[in-house]
């Protein structure tokens, strides 16, 4: 389920905000990832005040090394040219692929040897393996101490009393770690964080507006090719500058008390702007569960339907 992104940084940050959380310093940065430019920095659309704030930094998990054989090898490991290829004709030739359409090509960088190929010249989506393409190029580009960068601005100082004359203004600049994904199952923990060191610069209460501005990216908010199908489920959610929670809602569905009744629907994190047009009824304990969610494009509004079973009381995430 989609939301518009600026909308759900508005009411977010005017809770945290303006309730005056205390906190600690401004400048920081944040866990590489994708971003569509080469250039880290650009100048935000309002004159920059004296409040530049900047997301903290993730830590990364280091992942153990896989387990090594006695001879320093990994013990999957395949020692001539003849055994690569037998592996992975047979790993093509399994009954679960035949009617899949598969094509593979395999080179040295060193040498430029084909050492494997299959449909080699086929054209065929390139699907998920674009992920590979596209972590190359940032990485090539960006190069891995890249950080993204989101600012905060304010064309003034806040009062003694931590009052800040007009507007507030969070550029964002593609960092993609404001999400739950990145704080434990937290949806809140990347806006707090943030808000906490907007309150630690000594802004309380602001008496202006709370701007949210994207504008660093320029291009278009939908890939080239994205199915209209595809933009009600979390991943056609918009490209943008200033994302929260991937620009995404995850949706919960449970049975409600007793056959014939509502069965409950919910967001996370909950979206006082999304109207939830519920008709889903819960069914008898056995009886099979249908249920299907659709969003008109642009539209702030979910039409739920069909029904679900008594006896499956918690249902995880379904868009």
């Amino acid at each position: 389920m989609i939301i518009q992104p600026r909308s759900r940084i508005l009411a977010t940050f005017i809770c945290l905000v303006l309730t005056g959380a205390s906190v600690p310093a401004f400048n920081a940065v944040q866990d590489p990832s994708r971003e569509r430019r080469a250039t880290p920095t650009a100048t935000p659309t309002p004159a920059p005040g004296p409040l530049p704030i900047q997301t903290p930094a993730a830590e990364a998990t280091a992942k153990p090394a896989p387990a090594q054989s006695r001879a320093g090898l990994r013990a999957d490991t395949t020692q001539t040219l003849a055994e690569l290829q037998s592996r992975i004709s047979a790993i093509l030739r399994q009954p679960e692929l035949a009617p899949a359409m598969i094509g593979i090509k395999v080179m040295s960088l060193d040498t430029g040897r084909v050492i494997f190929e299959e449909n080699a010249d086929k054209l065929l989506r390139p699907a998920s393996n674009m992920k590979l393409y596209t972590v190359s190029t940032a990485l090539e580009r960006l190069t891995p101490e890249f950080r993204f960068v989101t600012s905060v601005y304010a064309q003034t100082k806040p009062d003694a009393k931590g009052s800040l004359r007009g507007d507030l203004t969070i550029y964002g600049r593609g960092d993609p770690s404001l999400a739950a994904r990145f704080n434990n199952g937290d949806y809140f923990k990347g806006i707090d964080d943030l808000a906490t060191r907007i309150a630690a610069a000594g802004v309380k209460r602001v008496e202006g507006d709370l701007v949210g501005d994207e504008s660093y990216f320029t291009g278009p908010q939908y890939g080239s090719g994205w199915e209209w199908e595809d933009l009600t489920w979390y991943y056609g959610a918009e490209v943008s500058a200033l994302t929260v929670n991937d620009n995404a809602l995850d949706l919960f569905v449970k049975p409600g008390a007793q056959p014939g009744a509502a069965a409950l629907v919910t967001t996370g994190p909950p979206d006082p702007l999304l109207a939830i047009v519920n008709t889903v009824k819960t069914g008898p304990a056995g009886s099979k569960r249908e249920i299907t969610g659709s969003r008109d494009l642009k539209a702030n509004s979910l039409r739920m339907q069909r029904g679900m079973n008594q006896s499956l009381m918690t249902q995880p995430d379904i868009g």
